[in-house]
């Protein structure tokens, strides 16, 4: 039995590195940005300044790529600002969480503006996404060898997951937290005594799953309605 869990789990890490591959082929050939993409990037990264056209000299002037850049970036002397973020957010209608990771990766290449900044975030929790759907898959799907891959192979190859990962917004982060969040309660069902640890667990990822996107708590409280 363990050998063929082994088995199982060596197809798993073969089937992740090519969808891994298949990401980077992605954002590779990814063109061009929508305009939440770039708002992603200015109200993680302007300092105190979340909305570009309310700058008193964005009108009626001529602008290098300086100035932009200014807004979309983290510059130098701005990084690890994430009071800067928060503040932001208080004039958006996200939650915060989201963008403070984003400026956090963009601080560490201070000044410099890439698309590989907000896909190596989603790559983060892609893959996450993808290594828990592969236990639920092992504790819910049965036994079958080839079964439980089933569900990672049409997530992470399908339009939609791939979609997902290549837009530079927080909802690639979204879905590993209602994933993670889906796990939890299956393994709660199953649980004949609550234990404080899990339940602080499952606490900590209901919390981040809201600070990412509202909409998580639509998803968590129906999950919460069926288990009771």
């Amino acid at each position: 039995m363990r050998t063929k869990k082994a088995g199982t789990d060596f197809i798993f890490l073969i089937l992740l590195l090519l969808q891994i591959v298949n990401f980077f082929v992605a954002g590779y050939q990814k063109e061009g940005y929508y305009i939440d993409e770039l708002w992603s990037y200015g109200l993680a990264n302007s300092y105190y300044q979340p909305f570009l056209q309310d700058r008193e000299d964005y009108l009626n002037e001529w602008h290098s790529s300086n100035y932009f850049a200014s807004y979309l970036t983290a510059m130098p002397g701005e990084t690890f600002s994430f009071d800067s973020v928060y503040d932001n957010q208080t004039k958006d209608v996200h939650p915060p969480l989201y963008y403070m990771l984003l400026h956090m990766i963009s601080s560490c290449v201070a000044g410099r503006f890439s698309k590989w900044i907000g896909l190596f975030v989603n790559l983060l929790f892609f893959v996450g996404t993808l290594i828990v759907l592969y236990r639920i898959s092992c504790e819910y799907l049965g036994k079958g060898r080839y079964v439980v891959l089933l569900p990672v192979l049409i997530y992470g190859f399908s339009i939609g997951g791939m979609n997902t990962a290549m837009y530079i917004r927080m909802y690639m982060m979204l879905t590993f937290w209602t994933t993670l969040f889906l796990y939890l309660v299956l393994r709660f069902a199953q649980e004949s005594k609550i234990r404080g640890g899990y339940l602080l667990l499952l606490g900590m990822v209901s919390v981040c799953g809201f600070l990412t996107q509202y909409y998580f708590a639509v998803f968590a409280f129906l999950w919460r309605l069926h288990l009771y």
